[in-house]
């Protein structure tokens, strides 16, 4: 009998040294609250997290769904960092360019949620400007770019 409460003595606390390792997630790396990008260079969002065993990292949708791989579009990379490809205007999509996401990380012991990412896409116009102007018989001529983000809206549908 005595070597039975030893035994069970020894293993509870065998399980309790465990247990005090055992760390739920805490973020390491959060998303901003807000990602701008251009169709032309893409976007991308961090996350990362500690804790014990090392959370693992999600990306949820608006509605709270999982986000995956979309071809060529949206990719979920192993280091939890969310990436948004280039794209041409026309591939524009409103569910992935002009949305919103939420980190997910978790462990066993537990599970957190960032705050919300609005994402939105916009398209880069470039116009260049030129000017002539005399100064001493000499003509100058003045260059300049201006370079501007024009968000992306969804093609409108009838009906809509």
């Amino acid at each position: 009998m005595l070597v039975f409460y030893l035994t069970l003595g020894i293993l509870a606390e065998i399980v309790t040294t465990l247990d005090s390792h055992l760390r739920g997630p805490a973020f390491v790396m959060e998303p901003p609250p807000r990602l701008e990008f251009s169709n032309s260079s893409g976007g991308w969002l961090d996350c990362s997290a500690s804790g014990n065993p090392q959370p693992s990292i999600d990306w949820l949708s608006l509605d709270g769904t999982s986000v995956g791989d979309v071809m060529g579009i949206r990719q979920v990379l192993r280091n939890g960092t969310l990436v948004l490809h280039p794209f041409a205007a026309a591939a524009y999509r409103h569910n992935i360019h002009n949305t919103v996401y939420r980190c997910v990380a978790s462990n066993t012991v537990g599970r957190i949620i960032s705050r919300e990412v609005r994402v939105h896409a916009g398209q880069e116009t470039a116009t260049l400007n030129c000017s002539d102007f005399e100064m001493h018989g000499i003509l100058i001529r003045k260059v300049g770019l201006d370079s501007k983000l024009r968000f992306l809206t969804a093609p409108a549908h009838d009906g809509d």
